[in-house]
This record gives structure tokens, sequence and C-alpha cells, in this order.
């Protein structure tokens, strides 16, 4: 079931390691069985992109990946998401590829573990948007 609220965005920067800040950031989760199991979490929407983060600890479910697009390039109107991970998060880089986001810049020197790499997909890319991963069985519930 998709959930939202502060809750989640903590549960998913505990994950990758940061700072959730409800005034300034949203986010999205999946939870089965009364236990999140993958968030997202938005920040710094400029009218044209947002940047967004994923984190989870199950496969990641069409209803969920409907949800984490839907938000952004939908009910926002954003025209790119922009998610940045270490050089050395080798699982977070793959993620993101198999998504469908492409790399399109690399900050030497910007993260703890070395180079920052920043990856991005446009909402015309996007898979998840309609199709077998559309609202069809999706409920939704604000924390």
């Amino acid at each position: 079931m998709i959930v939202a609220g502060p809750h989640v965005g903590h549960w998913v920067m505990n994950r990758i390691g940061g700072f959730f800040d409800p005034v300034c950031m949203s986010a999205i989760g999946w939870q089965s069985g009364g236990q999140l199991t993958a968030g997202a979490s938005y920040r710094d929407w400029n009218g044209v992109s947002i940047e967004g983060q994923i984190a989870a600890d199950r496969p990641l479910t069409r209803g969920f990946l409907f949800a984490i697009f839907d938000y952004p390039f939908r009910q926002l109107g954003a025209r790119k998401i922009i998610a940045t991970t270490s050089a050395d998060h080798i699982r977070s880089i793959r993620l993101l590829r198999r998504l469908g986001f492409i790399e399109e810049a690399c900050l030497r020197d910007a993260a703890p573990g070395g180079d920052l790499i920043i990856c991005t997909m446009r909402q015309e890319d996007c898979r998840f948007l309609g199709g077998t991963y559309g609202q069809e069985g999706i409920r939704t519930t604000a924390a």
C-alpha cells in the first residue's frame, strides 16, 4: 500500500545517509504487512526539476514505481528528476540505470566515497507512468 508522510522521508534518509526536513521535502513509501519496505523522498522542486532519492529493502512493486514517478512528473509537472549518488554506491547506480536514469555528470571528490554521480530522467523517457504500471489496485493513505 502507498503511504506518505515525514516518517517515510526519515526511513529513506536513514537508509541512504541523509537528513529529512519535512518543511521542504516530501516522501512516498510502500508498506507491506505494516512495515515500510521502500520509499522515495523529494526536495528542491524549482518548477522544472526535482531531486529524488530511493531506498528499498525489497524489490520495487509496480504500484510503488507508478506512484514515485507519477508524483513528480504528473502531479508537479516536472520535466526532469535528478538523483545523486556516490560513485562507490554500486547498487544505487545499478538501480538508477535499471529504472531508466542516465548518468549526466560526475563531480570529482564531491561525496564521502569520492566522486558524486548525477543521474537524471526526463518525463518523456519514464516508462512507469502507464500501461501495466497504471493506477489499478493502488490504495493510498497519508500518515
